[in-house]
């Protein structure tokens, strides 16, 4: 009785496993179990073998007589199909993981050891929005200038701001493959001056005569106490937003005024230690009291475990109203303001952590401006506290 799939179907599971031939040598085999597997007899080279075709439904009937034919034709030219086709899913996962998005994987595997978290969540999304979708599933061995500089085009057109960063990725992801082998040459190295970067608008500081209305906004707009408190302190240490925004209790020591921000959390992989004047560590005790058993200084609304939403300050300074103003521009304000007031340069920049590359001097430097910082952040917080008042403030040099 010819083999059909009504009979193939009805086929039920016995005790121990029984075939059912399909013709050619081809045959379904029925375990126990109750899976069909197809089967066909071949001998290559004088050598007896049974080749796996697959499983039933997956593999239909028809499916499995043509694989069956091939295979037959194969193992009389003496060659082995079980053989032919391993080689083939080698050959194939070897081209998977030459291609763009499989390099680029670990490219960015690899930076993450560098880079903050939000970086490199930045890097993946750009790569997954705008690179990807033209590059991900080419060899890196067949991407020329001219592919990439589509890319690059577009990204150009839709996220200028973007364009620098997607060059940097799609180099970097070249460089490990010409390393492996994998490519001759980086494509992106002729088109390094095909998109100029967008005119960067600094964040203006703001103005003396603008502090005291600023905080008064501050303290009369209706917000929670801890963002309040949160835009405090990023003008007493002058800190990044997301420094601010990420901070957690065990980074702290009141007692001793410090403020410990680790390496990972820093912008340049640094750790930063920062003083803070008494108005912080008096108000951060306050904090302590109406948020107690916290983690985070400024928890998240959905999960207090972890931090708010990075824009929190931006969006807040922004609402104040001060036109052309934003939180960026308080390190603006403290850095204008603090140059003004005749302190050190050097001190002043280690204050912002913008990272001494000789990293002897850094080390030194760490350790001689700690105390002279100290100071310089107390007369800051005093001078913003006279602003604050309204009354009669020393001229800014005197109060250095």
């Amino acid at each position: 009785m010819a083999l059909t799939d009504t009979r193939i179907r009805q086929a039920k599971p016995k005790a121990r496993p029984y075939k059912l031939a399909a013709g050619d040598g081809l045959v379904l085999l029925v375990q126990p179990n109750g899976s069909k597997l197809w089967r066909r007899r071949l001998r290559v080279n004088g050598v007896e073998t049974m080749y796996a075709i697959g499983r039933y439904p997956n593999v239909t009937l028809t499916q499995a007589r043509d694989v069956a034919r091939e295979a037959f034709t194969l193992a009389q030219q003496g060659i082995n199909p079980a053989t032919r086709r391993k080689a083939s899913k080698a050959l194939t996962a070897s081209a998977q993981s030459s291609t763009f998005r499989a390099l680029a994987g670990k490219w960015l595997e690899k930076k993450g050891k560098e880079w903050t978290q939000t970086t490199l969540r930045q890097r993946r999304r750009l790569m997954e929005h705008h690179v990807y979708p033209t590059l991900g599933d080419l060899p890196v061995g067949e991407i020329n200038s001219a592919t990439v500089f589509e890319v690059l085009e577009k990204v150009h057109s839709s996220a200028p701001s973007q364009t620098a960063f997607a060059r940097h990725c799609i180099s970097g992801v070249m460089g490990q493959a010409i390393i492996r082998g994998l490519a001759d040459a980086d494509p992106v190295y002729i088109l390094r001056d095909q998109h100029r970067a967008p005119k960067t608008v600094h964040h203006r500081p703001l103005e003396q005569k603008e502090i005291k209305p600023f905080f008064a906004a501050l303290e009369t707009t209706n917000m929670q106490e801890p963002t309040r408190i949160a835009v405090k302190l990023s003008f007493w240490t002058l800190s990044r937003s997301r420094e601010v925004i990420g901070a957690r209790w065990n980074e702290f020591d009141l007692d001793e005024g410090i403020w410990t921000i680790p390496a990972a959390r820093m912008k340049k992989r640094e750790q930063h230690v920062v003083p803070l004047p008494t108005q912080a560590v008096e108000t951060l005790k306050l904090l302590c009291t109406l948020m107690p058993n916290r983690e985070v200084l400024f928890p998240n609304g959905h999960d207090p475990k972890r931090p708010a939403g990075h824009t929190l300050l931006y969006k807040v300074v922004t609402r104040l109203g001060f036109k052309g103003f934003t939180a960026h521009g308080i390190r603006a304000t403290g850095s204008t303001m603090l140059h003004d007031m005749a302190f050190r340069s050097e001190v002043i920049e280690h204050q912002l952590a913008h990272v001494e590359r000789n990293k002897t001097k850094a080390a030194y430097n760490r350790a001689g401006y700690f105390e002279e910082r100290r100071q310089m952040m107390q007369a800051w917080a005093d001078y913003l506290d006279g602003l604050r008042a309204g009354g009669k403030v020393s001229p800014i040099k005197q109060v250095a």
